[in-house]
């Protein structure tokens, strides 16, 4: 009889077991990927393009009179802040800057040379979100 209630305990915990293990297999499966969002929405699925961008290093001049060498970050990013990813196409030079949700990539605003001339909704998020105290971007 004891052999019987055993068995019973060990294959109700190994079923516990096997629907927990189910259910977190199927939930990561489900999850948002941000890297994958941004590499299909703004590089067109374009792998080479996209590790060019997230990779690029910083470009050094040597001057030719004074010997002095500068480098100079590259006028475009990637990088991740608390609830965000910050996608800079040049925002330096008057290109955009997206501020995209990392949960579920939702743009939370579009700054950097999209706030020029903007009118409406965008010149609105232009004067409240860009940066706004939302963002936890050290």
């Amino acid at each position: 009889m004891n052999r019987k209630i055993l068995f019973s305990v060990i294959f109700i915990i190994f079923i516990i077991f096997a629907s927990f293990l189910t259910n977190s297999l199927t939930q990561s499966k489900s999850k948002f990927n941000i890297q994958t969002f941004i590499l299909e929405e703004f590089f067109e699925g374009d792998q080479k393009i996209y590790e060019s961008f997230v990779n690029a290093s910083p470009k050094c001049v040597t001057h030719a009179i004074s010997g002095n060498r500068e480098c100079y970050e590259p006028t475009r990013s990637l990088k991740y802040c608390k609830k965000y990813a910050v996608l800079d196409f040049g925002s330096a030079v008057d290109g955009p800057l997206y501020y995209i949700n990392k949960k579920d990539g939702s743009i939370y605003s579009k700054c950097g040379g999209s706030c020029r001339g903007a009118a409406g909704k965008q010149q609105e998020d232009c004067q409240t979100k860009c940066p706004s105290k939302d963002l936890n971007c050290d």
